[in-house]
């Protein structure tokens, strides 16, 4: 019998028996049906809502500290299910097993850090004027949504949930429907660990019904979105005209910029990894390789030698470094990207749809080497979500620098070089909200800032600044005299 995802409401499970239900489908088989979707509507969206309003006041009441030992107890739940919850994401997602596991590694490691965030959530004590004792506190902000995508099923939810559950914000998930079994399954974990009802809430559905319901709602005080640049800049317009918060992650033309004293070795090493890792399929991304001419050739052939030993196959198979693409509207944008791009004259290697043997009913296509990316093609500039990797040619270092800011996005950029002072230069000149130096342009750490510039991320950043969202700060002035 095929399983059919429930929403979380005020602590029950439901099913919205009304609604049409979309199929999540296994991508490496896509005949494999691994769910059935309810795509709910604003009914059920309002019932969450409500459940959320319900649990506001007790939960904002409870110690931070005692929130932070949940999220240890959540933390312990993903620990003991972490096998299970890796395989169901490679049979989801299609990611490699060995990257679903790191994901899940990741997902603990964030719990456990946020967990011991409930003791730095402190003010200030400033002096005043008239004499009196003036402090800061910091507050929830109420009722929070959560809109979140499919690349990162568990760790992209993950981190906005125990975000706002630290700081004291109850919530209504909305998670892709492509991967609702992994967002079912990591909410299920939070109410194992005795979240108390009505603090997390989650619905399935459609991005425009429930999504849209829940960036409308009046009692929604902010939302967190991590998406397309095209979607974050709408529903950001749509909370700001009734003065609630946005928090937007979006997209990335991310560039790696390799200069004349690189070490090939390790730039190849990494931008293999940030290029085809996920296929593709990273907000963060190595997007453009922009090279000098004196490295520009031999780079070319190593990376050329790297993407032909790549092995591309289902994700839970032994050695396969490239899994699926997700959905089959993704891969067919993709495809039609390399298409363009070898149509506009450059050199594609690779980048041809897989669907032979074992990869007959997959969603699989080969990792794409593209040369002669010139500016204004769409690769020198627009996010390609896939496992395609553009190469654009730099006089020097200064014109690199100003091809990798040629772009309205501004995520992660990545430079390698020997030179301390150009790596520093490179860091303070890109138009990035992070930097990398001698590695790939991927990755982020609990406890730092996650986060673009531009028109990749709008509002405050996530995971180490998710305080600066969830948050709200409160003046008190205090005369003691009266007491």
């Amino acid at each position: 019998m095929t399983h059919v995802v429930q929403s979380l409401i005020g602590g029950r499970w439901v099913v919205d028996e009304a609604a049409e239900r979309s199929l999540d489908r296994n991508p490496a088989r896509w005949s494999e049906v691994l769910a059935e979707v309810p795509r709910s509507g604003g009914a059920l969206v309002d019932s969450a809502i409500t459940a959320a309003i319900a649990a506001r006041d007790g939960w904002a009441r409870t110690s931070p500290l005692a929130r932070g030992k949940l999220l240890l107890r959540v933390a312990a739940v993903i620990d003991e299910r972490r096998e299970d919850l890796a395989r169901l994401m490679t049979a989801e997602q299609g990611k490699p097993l060995a990257e679903a596991r790191g994901e899940v590694a990741r997902v603990i490691d964030f719990c456990e850090w946020m967990s011991g965030q409930g003791g730095h959530m402190t003010g200030i004590t400033a002096p005043s004027e008239a004499g009196l004792v003036a402090l800061t506190t910091l507050e929830p902000l109420g009722v929070v949504g959560l809109l979140t995508p499919w690349n990162f099923p568990l760790n992209i939810p993950n981190w906005k949930i125990a975000s706002a559950l630290l700081h004291g914000n109850t919530a209504v998930l909305k998670a892709s429907d492509l991967t609702a079994r992994c967002a079912e399954e990591l909410v299920r974990c939070y109410q194992d660990a005795g979240l108390p009802d009505g603090v997390l809430n989650f619905v399935t559905g459609s991005g425009s019904v429930v999504g849209t319901a829940i960036v409308e709602h009046p009692e929604v005080a902010a939302v967190s979105f991590t998406g397309s640049t095209a979607v974050g800049l709408e529903i950001a317009q749509r909370l700001a005209a009734r003065g609630a918060k946005a928090q937007c992650e979006m997209g990335g033309s991310n560039p790696v910029v390799v200069c004349d004293d690189a070490d090939l070795a390790l730039a190849v090493d990494h931008i293999v990894a940030a290029a085809y890792g996920t296929s593709g399929q990273r907000c963060t991304a190595a997007r453009r390789i922009i090279a000098v001419p004196a490295v520009r050739d031999e780079l070319i052939e190593r990376l050329e030698a790297a993407r032909r030993d790549l092995t591309v196959g289902p994700g839970e198979r032994d050695g396969v470094d490239v899994g699926p693409l997700c959905d089959p509207a993704g891969l067919e944008e993709v495809l039609a990207s390399v298409a363009r791009a070898e149509a506009e004259g450059c050199e594609v290697r690779g980048g041809e749809r897989l669907d032979g043997g074992e990869l007959a009913d997959g969603l699989f296509m080969a990792p794409a080497l593209v040369t002669g990316v010139l500016p204004g093609m769409q690769l020198a500039h627009e996010e390609v979500f896939g496992p395609v990797l553009a190469v654009q040619d730099a006089a020097d270092y200064d014109h690199a620098v100003e091809l990798a800011n040629a772009t309205t996005y501004g995520l992660s950029g990545a430079v390698f070089t020997r030179d301390v002072g150009r790596a520093v230069d490179f860091a303070r000149r890109i138009g990035t909200g992070m930097v990398h130096v001698n590695k790939g342009p991927t990755g982020g750490e609990s406890h730092l800032p996650f986060g673009g510039a531009r028109h990749s991320s709008l509002g405050p950043k996530e995971m180490g600044a998710a305080r600066e969202f969830f948050t709200q700060s409160k003046t008190v002035y205090l005369d003691a005299r009266l007491s």
